[in-house]
Formats: structure tokens, sequence, C-alpha cells
């Protein structure tokens, strides 16, 4: 998978500081109407290197603290580009300036962010909660399939043993 990883500017007018949501196949510059983290002002848009764009925005206006509503406005912009193109999000929070856009991410990840756009490519990501009703249960099953004696007597390497089956199941 491709690594991305990005200095986060500090002590950086603004204007040279840019918000970044996600990278996407695009070679045309292209604008989003949705209201991004830096404001009424904030204007989504693409920065490119060859067919790759990064999905950016103006940095959060104020201290920089990052708020469960800008965490919220993150998802809804990367949402609203998942409308027309296939993504990868980048995590919450990433900042930087214009050389690290352009070069430290699409240009030096390139290879590596096209084969995972391809990965992605026709996919959907899907949250799934299960509810075990009766752990102790499970346990119980679990030990006698890997023929421990009790789940609560187990040792330490068996405990890890019975964690990673039921992670597994």
């Amino acid at each position: 998978s491709a690594k991305i990883v990005l200095k986060i500017v500090k002590n950086m007018p603004k204007e040279h500081e840019y918000y970044v949501y996600c990278i996407i196949q695009e070679r045309k510059p292209q604008k989003f109407e949705i209201a991004g983290l830096g404001g009424p002002q904030d204007r989504i848009h693409t920065l490119h290197a060859k067919d790759l764009a990064a999905v950016v925005g103006r940095p959060p206006n104020g201290s920089g603290v990052m708020t469960r509503d800008a965490a919220i406005a993150h998802e809804k912009v990367i949402e609203e580009v998942m409308k027309r193109y296939c993504v990868l999000p980048l995590s919450f929070g990433v900042v930087a300036d214009l050389k690290a856009v352009q070069k430290k991410l699409l240009r030096d990840k390139f290879d590596g962010l096209h084969e995972a756009l391809a990965r992605v490519e026709g996919k959907v990501e899907l949250d799934l909660k299960a509810f075990w009703l009766s752990m102790d249960e499970i346990f119980k099953e679990v030990a006698q399939e890997l023929k421990i004696t009790s789940s609560s007597n187990a040792g330490y390497s068996q405990r890890i043993a019975i964690g990673e089956r039921v992670a597994q199941l």
C-alpha cells in the first residue's frame, strides 16, 4: 500500500498552505461546491501532477484545533468528491504547502497512489458492527476448539490464541 507521510507546515502564511482531503485521478483542474474547513471563502479544488490530483482547500481558521465539527466537514468533502471520483482519503488534519503536496505526495508517491486507486476502483467501504450477546460462551467455544481446558485458566499465550481466533471469527 502507498504510505503517505506529509510534513505539517508551521509558521507559514496561510495562502501557501493547503488542507488535503483526498487523492483522485484527474488531469483537469476541478472545483467542488461544498464548504471546506477554511471558512466561508474556502474553495475546494485540485492540485495536479500528471493525471493525479490532490483535493485541497484552505486550512482551518483559528487555533488549528481540530473539532468534531471539523472532522464531520472533512468527511462531507470526501463524500462529495466520491460522487464523481474514486478517492484515496487522507487522514483528518493533513496540512501541507504546495511543494509538499505536488512533489512529496503526488510525484514521489505517484506509482503507489495509482496502484492504490486501481485496488479501490469499483469498491465500497462498509462499516460492520457485531454485538456478541455472550462473550463468555464465545470464549468457551473457542477454547474447546483450540483444546484449551478453560478460557479463564488459560496461560498468556493460550489467551492470545483465543483472542486471535475470536478476531478471525
